[in-house]
């Protein structure tokens, strides 16, 4: 049987830690618990759970710290893999550069924590 106050507990400490895997890991059980009838931590209102729950889901990712974004395309690649969006950037160069599909002349651009990394300008572009 699950203790709805420790889990209430850990999903605060977690938030106040910045931990977001494990505060949405508590977030998720105290809501299944709830969902299937079980009772409300101690001393704890409905409205401060869903605070609490809303607080969890509210907080960043921090993992997503690469992205690669082409042109009419949007984002191709977000993830914590610095080689793999490399990768996947070079994939999309070359496809800008073939002037062919949907990548066709357009731009790429990869970035890391919302710094641009590097940038191809493609024929498309106003650049």
């Amino acid at each position: 049987m699950m203790d709805p106050l420790a889990c209430y507990t850990t999903l605060l400490d977690s938030i106040e830690h910045g931990d977001r895997e494990c505060a949405i890991e508590h977030a998720d059980a105290l809501v299944n618990w709830l969902r299937r009838g079980g009772f409300l931590p101690q001393g704890v209102s409905l409205s401060e759970c869903k605070q609490a729950v809303a607080k969890a889901y509210e907080m960043p990712d921090e993992t997503v710290s690469y992205t690669v974004i082409c042109g009419n395309i949007g984002t191709v690649y977000a993830g914590d893999d610095m080689a793999e969006a490399e990768r996947v950037y070079g994939i999309y160069c070359k496809q800008s550069d073939s002037g062919r599909g949907r990548a066709g002349g357009e731009s790429v651009c990869l970035m890391h924590d919302d710094d641009i990394v590097r940038d191809h300008f493609g024929t498309n572009s106003d650049e």
